[in-house]
């Protein structure tokens, strides 16, 4: 008898996270707010200093493929990678 796999997708939106440049250096911290269009999120940026919302951009999935995702964000904010 074969088992059985099951694969989750797991969804973005919701996703809290920390994008790196090509230096791999930290961007962009955040929230993937939405899907607009299959393969495009919106995301809201948070301020560095103030950690308030401040700009909401759109995405491609090919540019966030190098960031770091976070359930939550107390979790992000926490991460000792870009602290």
């Amino acid at each position: 008898m074969e088992a059985e796999t099951v694969t989750k997708t797991e969804k973005l939106v919701g996703k809290y996270f920390h994008s790196a440049n090509e230096n791999n250096k930290v961007d962009w911290q955040g929230v993937v707010i939405g899907e607009p269009h299959p393969g495009w999120y919106l995301v809201q940026l948070f301020d560095w200093g103030s950690g308030k919302p401040n700009v909401q951009r759109l995405v491609p999935i090919e540019k966030m493929t190098a960031w770091l995702f976070y359930p939550d964000r107390d979790a992000m904010t926490s991460s000792a990678t870009y602290a």
